[in-house]
């Protein structure tokens, strides 16, 4: 963790002083659903810096929290899918790179979420705390409308490096199989995201 927030401070003290006016800072809110083995939800809230060049390019550096019920099981029973989640907090740390030009901008957020906090829910035996799914790299590409004074509106996806735990069984009259596997994958969310640049 000391390693990406250093890197991050590295390359925001290179951005030079006396370029203070393409200095921009924001606030954003981000909420979304999972698909596939994605989560139920996610809601972020994130502070953001970015460095705007002439040519409509800009780069910058961001982190947040972020609540979340990332899936821990997908469960396929006799050909029918369903999943299980978990409740978990996590710390999104992440470098940008878009492009904007009169009022359409498009963003690619790649980062690290760092586990901070996770526990089974109330449908859980046994309950308590369990390790964290959200714990590793993660892309957000995002496009959007600049809506005036400030206000920004977008839509994108998060690619999350997850843990899930895969379970396949079957049930005839025969026989009952059950396959279980762990799989380490980018788990999908469709995301909506607002901004308030200042």
């Amino acid at each position: 963790m000391k390693k990406v927030i250093f890197i991050v401070a590295l390359l925001l003290s290179v951005i030079p002083l006396n370029a203070q006016r393409k200095i921009s800072f924001s606030v954003e809110l981000e909420a979304g659903a999972g698909v596939w083995k994605g989560p139920l939800f996610t809601v972020s809230p994130e502070f953001v810096a970015q460095y705007g060049f002439s040519n409509g390019i800009h780069v910058g550096a961001g982190a947040g929290v972020r609540f979340s019920m990332p899936c821990l099981q997908y469960i396929t029973t006799n050909g029918t899918p369903r999943r299980k989640f978990i409740n978990e907090n996590d710390i999104p740390v992440f470098l940008r790179v878009g492009y904007s030009k009169n009022m359409f901008f498009a963003n690619l957020d790649g980062g690290y979420a760092i586990g901070v906090y996770s526990f089974y829910g109330k449908d859980w035996t046994p309950g308590g705390k369990t390790e964290n799914i959200y714990n590793g790299f993660f892309l957000r590409p995002h496009a959007g409308l600049n809506l005036g004074r400030g206000h920004s509106l977008s839509l994108g996806v998060l690619l999350q490096q997850s843990t899930v735990k895969n379970h396949v069984s079957s049930t005839t009259a025969e026989s009952a199989t059950s396959v279980v596997t762990t799989e380490h994958l980018l788990t999908p969310a469709i995301t909506l995201r607002y901004g308030f640049t200042f």
